[in-house]
């Protein structure tokens, strides 16, 4: 029986990006890469049908050459406008002895999502934080436990109906299915976060081209996030109005000398490509200190208004492309005062060092999530006739020599 493939595709504002991987045993093993520029996406959002399922459709056909192979679904993720809120929801135990089943659980889950409906937002996840039965005890998972009412404290995502719907209509004229959509940072916890992290509150801080996305998880589960529209881009933007250079200049100037932090660093002069400017390099790291600065201020806000701001145990763990900035982690400590770290993807079997690059750790977030759902599948359907009619075989030969 061969291995179950799965495959993740990331569309951000700057890059759309598919990995595959055979579910082995040992884990998920990278076989196929695709990377395309994003074109007809901004700040999370569709913007032209045509441009978006171009690029979508050329990262795809990329990853299946390299993978050799044809996918037919993927797991997706979903960025944008992407908020949360906790809500308190409980029903009657349907059992006449009073254990939790499983379709109680289901229950619960479904009042939560139909009480909440919306036509501007769609709910993409609702992620059970703790459940209490009849009013007591903090509770991870009450299957089985008896009482007479399951309560649950759930941390419910939702995204603008429109990003969602274009979206899916970029996929379905490629003619792949969806197995899953998953909310980016959701992903990304996968790849990049610990148990431990995940378990005793940690801050996830995902800097992308457009949008900031911060998020909380606690006791194993997402428990807040929230987007901030301000991203890599905006210190480009910053860079060029106050060097009085070209957005593509300041790109350049950015990708080759910028740095947050350049005290210990040689005063390096940058020539500026098409011009006679030469700019030194605390010059660049100024400007973009200081838009850096103002995205760890709108952090800081944003982490204070949540209810979750004091049971941050394990400080906060950035990623995205401007986490790459050198002396970025120590701005970000200063101002939220927490210890920073910077995140990188693990958990997966590859051959190459590429994939530790921020740009693959959704991706990669969502091959850890596919995985995990194919082995539960396949596990639960058992073996096949073959497998065992040779289990059989081998114990008739065990009993007889």
């Amino acid at each position: 029986m061969k291995n179950p493939l799965v495959a993740g595709l990331d569309v951000g504002s700057g890059k759309v990006c598919v990995v595959v991987a055979h579910c082995l045993k040992e884990g998920p093993c990278i076989c196929g890469i695709g990377i395309s520029k994003s074109r007809g996406i901004h700040r999370g959002t569709v913007s032209d049908i045509a441009e978006a399922t171009d690029c979508i459709q050329e990262a795809i056909n990329k990853a299946e050459r390299s993978a050799g192979i044809e996918l037919w679904d993927v797991f997706l993720s979903i960025g944008g406008s992407i908020s949360s809120y906790t809500t308190v929801n409980s029903v009657i135990i349907s059992d006449e002895g009073g254990s939790v089943k499983q379709k109680d659980i289901y229950n619960l889950k479904n009042s939560i999502k139909f009480s909440n409906s919306s036509l501007e937002r769609k709910t993409i996840l609702i992620e059970p934080n703790l459940y209490k039965i009849d009013g007591y005890g903090l509770i991870k998972n009450p299957l089985g436990m008896l009482g007479n009412r399951l309560e649950g404290r759930f941390c419910v995502i939702t995204v603008s109906n429109a990003i969602e719907q274009n979206l899916k209509k970029a996929i379905s004229h490629i003619g792949l299915d969806i197995e899953q959509m998953v909310p980016s940072s959701v992903a990304l916890s996968n790849s990049v976060l610990t148990d431990y992290q995940r378990e005793n509150g940690v801050v996830l801080i995902d800097i992308g081209l457009n949008l900031t996305q911060v998020s909380i998880f606690l006791n194993d589960s997402i428990v807040y996030t929230q987007t901030i529209d301000i991203g890599g881009i905006d210190i480009v933007q910053w860079l060029s109005s106050n060097l009085h250079i070209y957005p593509d200049q300041a790109e350049e100037a950015k990708r080759q000398f910028g740095c947050v932090l350049c005290k210990d660093k040689p005063q390096t002069r940058f020539p500026v490509r098409g011009s006679n400017i030469s700019l030194e390099q605390n010059q660049i790291a100024g400007c973009i200190k200081q838009k850096v600065e103002e995205i760890f201020k709108q952090v800081y806000d944003v982490l204070e208004k949540s209810i979750y701001r004091n049971q941050i145990q394990c400080g906060a763990i950035l990623v995205g492309g401007e986490s790459m900035l050198d002396g970025i982690q120590d701005v970000c400590e200063d101002i939220l005062a927490l210890p920073v770290k910077t995140g990188s993807a693990k958990g997966f079997i590859s051959n190459t060092d590429a994939l530790n690059h921020p740009s693959y750790a959704v991706s990669l977030g969502l091959i850890q999530i596919g995985y995990k759902r194919k082995r539960m599948r396949a596990k639960k359907q058992g073996p096949g006739i073959l497998s065992k009619v040779k289990d059989k075989i081998k114990v008739m030969i065990e009993e007889y020599f």
